[in-house]
């Protein structure tokens, strides 16, 4: 009986252990035809790139992106539009990173639906600690971030309240 009473307890707590280490992925529609998703940190990788080859305005041309697995281990893209100075792009990554590093699960809205059927792409992303995986061409527009512990940054208002805004929370 001792034997089984241990085995029972080492069960439980493997149960307990994995259960916190479970990382967390669920999208769903908004009233708006947005899209919230909700994610572990460890499945999200944010980054600046130059833009080679543009031809406008912005002097120094960054694009800012924000890499998401999600539940069918395929990686889709948040973008923040249009061509952004690199000064502007690295204040909304540092802003995003700073939730990211503070949250264990974040919020994050767009105006975009997620539509049509996923198609793998060539782009392959490395998250640390999970592995390497297939972009799904689903790119969506990146409106803001939010944490239940009331951090927040939005691409248009930054910090300011109300954050995010209604049409981000699926009212």
């Amino acid at each position: 009986m001792h034997h089984s009473q241990r085995n029972s307890i080492l069960y439980v707590s493997l149960l307990l252990l994995t259960g916190c280490a479970t990382s967390t992925y669920n999208a769903r529609k908004l009233t708006n035809s947005g899209t919230e998703i909700v994610a572990s940190s460890d499945r999200i990788l944010v980054q600046c790139e130059y833009q080679d080859g543009y031809d406008g305005e912005v002097k120094e041309p960054y694009g800012f992106m924000m890499h998401v697995l999600d539940a069918k281990k395929t990686v889709l893209t948040l973008i923040v539009e249009p061509v952004l100075e690199k000064k502007d792009c690295f204040q909304i990554m540092d802003a995003t990173n700073k939730i990211l590093s503070k949250s264990k699960v974040v919020h994050i809205g767009s105006f975009s639906p997620i539509s049509g059927v996923p198609k793998k792409s060539d782009d392959r992303y490395t998250f640390p600690g999970i592995g390497t995986f297939q972009g799904n061409g689903h790119v969506l527009n990146y409106q803001a971030i939010w944490s239940d512990r009331g951090q927040c940054y939005d691409i248009d208002s930054e910090t300011k309240k109300p954050c995010p805004r209604d049409e981000l929370k699926g009212l």
